[in-house]
């Protein structure tokens, strides 16, 4: 029997010590509801934990930005209804004022309630904002690329036969026209060309004849100028003098003849993923009158109401489309809200297998810790004991 040390009693210390500490690892995730609450209970699935959790994170602010984006269409498609309420009334009066009863006395009364609907239209236009951003003025909009093969022969005849032939840039996106051989242009008058863009095609095109007189250059009149009711932008031209002395007589706005014209592409982008590059664009036209086309729109006399019956109809088609463009962004967007808030849920679940501690189990494991520990202390009590049993052989 020895008496120095006492092997027993260290021994049942060292397993109580154990225990002790196993007990107070069961302890800290019952009472925190982790399994992980270090990285030395689980280093990798702490690691693929916390990688999930910031994808949850970004999911959840996503959802948030979608949402945002659904108020922003919300908000321009409602101010495109008031547009369109609005270009519909025009287009009553119109009708109205084409109709032969009246005298142009009494179509001025009409184009006086033209004239107040187009400024409201023009100022839903330029004042409908969202947090401090205006929606309906072009600031949104895009524009596709335009290659130097947009280009096409200027074909001349008649009374135009003296007018060089080749490629002559027109409009404000660079596109060109041919000239069929029964339409002459006169090499002593100026000419502008506008194109109608249909998903950035250009599909048929007017030629305006500049009035006599009138000198266009960058300053003067100014940065646009407009011709029959349509508004001119040289604002990017490089060689955009129009004088008399130009032997094509036409217009010549944007860079020389073998410049590809860029896309301008400001559309809204929104963040609707947690990734990079997970983006959903939005582009909203230029509403105002200038862009509809219905500066110069009038009533008065009976030919114009006429001719602002089709200007008001192409408007009308134009806000159509936008509010069209809108509504589909917005169906798309609560698709991908649903989306995401499917693969958040499913991702939170799948966190909480890795992270969260399963407490029936870590509740057993506890028991059987606290029993052990209750055991230890014990034997411990016990193995204490025995070395007095030295004592009797010394008496």
């Amino acid at each position: 029997m020895y008496v120095r040390n006492n092997l027993a009693a260290k021994i049942t210390l060292g397993n109580l010590n154990k225990t002790n500490r196993l007990m107070e690892k069961r302890l800290e995730k019952l009472s925190s509801g982790f399994r992980i609450n270090r990285a030395a209970d689980d280093a990798a699935g702490l690691a693929i934990s916390e990688k999930m959790r910031a994808l949850i994170r970004g999911l959840s602010q996503a959802q948030r930005n979608a949402q945002d984006g659904i108020s922003l269409v919300q908000t321009a498609e409602s101010a495109l209804g008031n547009i369109g309420d609005m270009l519909q009334r025009i287009r009553e009066l119109a009708v109205q004022s084409a109709n032969g009863t009246y005298t142009d006395t009494d179509r001025n009364h009409i184009q006086n309630e033209v004239a107040e609907l187009k400024k409201a239209i023009d100022g839903i236009a330029s004042s409908t904002e969202f947090n401090g951003m205006t929606l309906l003025d072009g600031s949104f909009a895009k524009r596709p690329a335009i290659p130097p093969t947009s280009k096409i022969d200027v074909t001349t005849g008649g009374t135009g036969k003296n007018i060089y032939d080749g490629d002559i840039p027109l409009g404000t996106n660079g596109v060109v026209v041919r000239l069929n051989p029964d339409e002459y242009i006169n090499p002593d008058e100026d000419y502008a060309v506008s194109v109608n863009w249909v998903n950035g095609v250009a599909e048929s095109l007017t030629i305006h004849k500049i009035p006599s007189g009138t000198v266009v250059t960058l300053n003067n009149p100014g940065p646009t100028f407009s011709i029959n009711g349509v508004t001119f932008d040289i604002s990017n031209a490089s060689n955009g003098t129009v004088t008399g002395s130009q032997p094509q007589g036409v217009v010549r706005f944007y860079p020389g003849n073998n410049s590809p014209i860029p896309a301008v592409d400001n559309s809204l982008v929104l963040q609707v993923g947690p990734e990079a590059g997970q983006t959903l664009k939005i582009d909203i036209d230029d509403y105002r009158l200038s862009a509809l086309n219905l500066n110069n729109l009038a009533v008065v006399p009976r030919s114009k109401a006429i001719e602002a019956i089709g200007l008001v109809d192409a408007a009308l088609d134009k806000v159509l489309q936008g509010r069209s463009k809108l509504g589909a962004s917005q169906n798309r967007l609560e698709h991908i809200i649903n989306n995401l808030s499917a693969y958040e849920e499913n991702l939170s679940a799948s966190e909480s297998r890795i992270r969260d501690a399963d407490m029936a189990k870590e509740m057993v494991e506890y028991t059987k810790t606290m029993i052990l520990a209750q055991a230890g202390q014990a034997v411990l009590a016990q193995a204490n004991v025995t070395p007095q049993q030295v004592l009797s052989l010394l008496q």
